[in-house]
C-alpha cells in the first residue's frame, strides 16, 4: 500500500480548524487502485498549543537577550567608571604633584631673593621676575600639552619674561639644532636660564 500523511486547514461551519490526514490506497496484484483508507484528526486545539508554546519562547528568548544586554551594557558602564575614575585619580596626583613642585620652587626663589636684596623694591622685582618667567614656561607647557618643549622656543619665551628687567634693550640670537626637553625638566632648567639673563642684564 502507499501512505501518505497530509496536515490541511479547512473551513468547517464558519471556522478555521486544522486536521491531520492520514491514509493510502491500495492496489490489485496488477497495480490498479482497488481501495482507498485514511482518516483525518482534528489537531486545532494541538496547534494552537504548539504556537503558544513556540511564540513564548520567542519571547522568553527575546526576553534573555535584552536582559544578556542590559547586562553587557551595565558591566561596560561600570568598566567606564572605573577607567574614568583611575583617569581623575591619576590626573589629580600629577596635579599635586606639579603645583607641589611648584610652591617647592616658589619658596626656594623667595629665599634666595630675600638673602640677595638689598631693600624690599629691588625683592620685589626679583620676585617678579621669576613668577614672570614660571608663568611663561607653563603657558610655553600648555601650548604643547605638556609635552617636550624645544630648547629655542623655551629661551625666547624667557627672553620676553625678563626683557623688562633689563636697563639695556637685549640684542640675542638663539640658534643651534632642536633640542627637546622634558616637561618634568622644564622649570628648572628655566630658572637656570632666567639667573643667566638677570646676571647678564645686571652685570653685562
Amino acid at each position: 500500500p502507499y501512505t501518505f500523511t497530509l496536515e490541511q486547514r479547512c473551513e468547517v461551519r464558519g471556522q478555521w480548524r486544522t486536521f491531520l490526514w492520514q491514509g493510502g490506497v491500495i492496489r490489485d496484484r496488477g497495480g490498479k487502485v482497488v481501495e482507498y483508507q485514511g482518516v483525518g484528526f482534528d489537531i486545532t486545539e494541538r496547534k494552537r498549543a504548539e504556537e503558544m508554546l513556540h511564540d513564548s519562547m520567542r519571547r522568553h528568548r527575546v526576553a534573555a537577550e535584552q536582559a544578556r544586554d542590559s547586562a553587557e551594557d551595565a558591566r561596560r558602564a561600570a568598566e567606564e567608571a572605573g577607567q574614568v575614575a583611575e583617569f581623575n585619580r591619576r590626573l589629580a596626583l600629577e596635579v599635586d604633584h606639579r603645583v607641589r613642585n611648584n610652591l617647592a620652587g616658589l619658596l626656594s626663589l623667595v629665599g634666595v631673593m630675600k638673602e640677595r636684596s638689598k631693600d624690599v623694591r629691588s625683592f620685589a622685582t626679583a620676585i617678579e621676575g621669576r613668577l614672570l618667567a614660571m608663568h611663561h614656561v607653563h603657558q610655553v607647557l600648555a601650548d604643547t600639552d605638556f609635552k617636550a618643549v624645544d630648547l629655542k622656543s623655551l629661551v625666547a619665551s624667557l627672553l620676553a619674561a625678563v626683557e623688562k628687567l633689563a636697563t639695556f634693550p637685549i640684542r640675542m640670537r638663539v640658534d643651534g639644532p632642536s633640542v627637546p626637553v622634558p616637561p618634568r625638566q622644564t622649570l628648572p632648567l628655566s630658572m637656570i636660564l632666567v639667573e643667566w639673563f638677570t646676571n647678564s642684564c645686571k652685570y653685562g
